[in-house]
């Protein structure tokens, strides 16, 4: 029948079979042992097998000869191996991500003898011209065209070339720098080859190989520091927030988008990165959008929400010792507000009845003098005060500014852009009002705002007064979650004596001895960004 040769890697382990079918159609092997067979076939060596079959189709070897040959002049060229295509590194496919450096992407190939011819197509998912001009063609190595040398130069393909050698390579590294995705969906491009050497191809058909084309992982964010109840600055590309992908690259061509619902209906931001109009506790979404189309990671970004200021208007305090029907214990009127505090525990303190008229006395106090148009009938007299047992009748013991704070770690973080408030201020020997608010982040002070009234405010004004908070950009990255507000009637220490104090006959009755003298009516935080 027909004489085939094989040809197998020396020092390989080898078994032999007789395989036949029969006339009626039936297939079958006889495996075939011999010591004469070579189970590890030497290098170099041409063995001949011969087989004789006797009358019941018995199968024996009769003989096995062994020479020594060289391939070049005695093995025709066909029966040498096919060439073989390497691939990227053993590889069948390779992953470059968009805007990344360049990565290694060469196919390799290798015949036992000079490499004959390359055919080679192209199926590129990109949808960029330089490499959809690519599909839908067979090219040849020997016959390329210039107007095909010109195609492929475009898409900074290197060819191998026909140089009498046994190897050669197609260079796609340049070319991977320039791949891009679908709209940041992956890209598969194949490149399908096959080689031939000593008659062969290195397979039946053109074999596929691909290099993929997948988005860069990055994200944006805001910082909490550029971030209101109505709107939000958010942040330009930093690098360390590039996962993958080249952060130049990146950022060279980056348009910073905004969506209510992360998914749908994004639009661009304006060069100062702004979004307002926004409302008040509210979760939106901000992202990258790379070259008009690649998308990096939706971010959430929340409004702080409004809060109201617990007991704003002042209305909410009660006596918490010292009633007239107590007076005679020794205790003047302790005022307090819920959600405030005062220091006039300290004022009022247990005196003997002879000092109790002049000695026990709350610097902070309620009254019915409130600004103009106001729906309720108590504002806040907040006095320099004179107190303390051991003081006469014209002259007190201790001296002391009084307070009213509010001290409020919040549940929720906001960020006011200041404090609302109607004030009158009567400054006594020179002094000035302390009135502040300060914001925090745990320890950290991030933000604050100071009033220091040197004249005599002696009305209040019609539309009352902003107590604007300036926060420090050092620490835009903390996010507020306290704030101390404290209205405190001065700085100095001096009071006089005053005759419409200190009366025996009233336990709630007004302090003897004051110097300046802060009423504070309708306190609010005040959102305006």
């Amino acid at each position: 029948g027909e004489t085939r040769h094989i040809y197998v890697k020396a020092g390989s382990a080898v078994k032999y079979a007789f395989a036949y079918t029969r006339l009626s159609g039936e297939e079958g092997e006889a495996p075939l042992t011999s010591d004469e067979l070579p189970t590890a076939p030497e290098a170099g060596t041409h063995y001949t097998i011969n087989l004789t079959m006797d009358d019941k189709l018995g199968l024996d070897i009769s003989k096995v000869d062994a020479e020594e040959v060289t391939i070049s002049e005695t093995i025709p060229l066909e029966w040498l191996p096919a060439p073989k295509v390497n691939g990227f590194d053993g590889r069948n496919s390779v992953v470059y991500t968009e805007t990344a450096a360049p990565i290694s992407a060469v196919l390799a190939f290798s015949g036992s003898h000079t490499i004959q011819d390359v055919e080679f197509s192209f199926e590129f998912a990109d949808a960029q011209n330089q490499f959809q001009a690519l599909n839908e063609k067979t090219f040849k190595l020997s016959e390329l065209s210039e107007e095909d040398r010109t195609l492929l130069n475009a898409a900074s393909i290197i060819l191998p070339t026909l140089d009498g050698t046994n190897k050669g390579q197609f260079d796609f590294t340049a070319m991977t720098g320039n791949l891009q995705t679908n709209a940041g969906a992956e890209t598969v491009n194949k490149i399908k080859l096959r080689v031939q050497a000593n008659n062969r191809w290195s397979s039946e058909g053109l074999v596929a190989y691909e290099i993929k084309t997948v988005a860069p992982k990055f994200k944006v964010d805001a910082y909490p520091g550029n971030i209101w109840t109505k709107e939000f600055t958010m942040n330009a590309l930093r690098e360390e927030q590039v996962e993958s992908g080249d952060f130049n690259t990146l950022s060279s061509d980056m348009t910073y988008q905004f969506s209510a619902n992360g998914s749908s209906n994004w639009e661009n931001l304006g060069d100062d990165l702004k979004k307002g109009g926004l409302t008040p506790g509210t979760t939106y979404y901000i992202r990258g959008l790379y070259r008009g189309e690649v998308p990096g990671e939706a971010v959430e970004v929340m409004t702080y929400p409004i809060i109201k200021l617990e007991n704003g208007n002042l209305n909410n305090y009660s006596i918490v010792r010292g009633e007239d029907g107590d007076r005679w214990n020794g205790h003047g009127a302790q005022y307090e507000w819920v959600n405030w505090t005062t220091i006039n525990e300290l004022t009022t303190p247990n005196c003997p009845i002879t000092a109790y008229s002049y000695n026990t006395r709350s610097g902070t106090r309620p009254v019915s003098d409130v600004r103009p148009g106001s729906n309720d009938n108590t504002a806040v007299w907040i006095v320099t005060i004179g107190y303390g047992y051991g003081g006469t009748n014209n002259s007190p013991d201790k001296v002391t500014p009084s307070e009213l704070v509010y001290d409020k770690i919040w549940d929720n973080a906001t960020r006011p852009t200041g404090v609302h408030f109607w004030y009158k201020y009567a400054p006594f020997n020179g002094d000035k009002s302390d009135i502040s608010v300060i914001v925090y982040s745990g320890e950290q002070i991030v933000g604050r705002g100071s009033l220091q009234e040197t004249q005599t405010v002696s009305s209040y004004s019609q539309e009352g007064y902003t107590l604007n908070i300036l926060y420090d950009p050092e620490y835009e990255q903390l996010n507020p979650n306290r704030i101390l507000l404290t209205f405190r009637s001065g700085f100095n220490t001096g009071v006089e004596s005053r005759e419409s104090g200190g009366l025996v006959s009233s336990n709630t009755a007004n302090p003897k001895f004051r110097g300046s003298e802060l009423y504070i009516d309708d306190v609010e935080l005040k959102y305006d960004r």
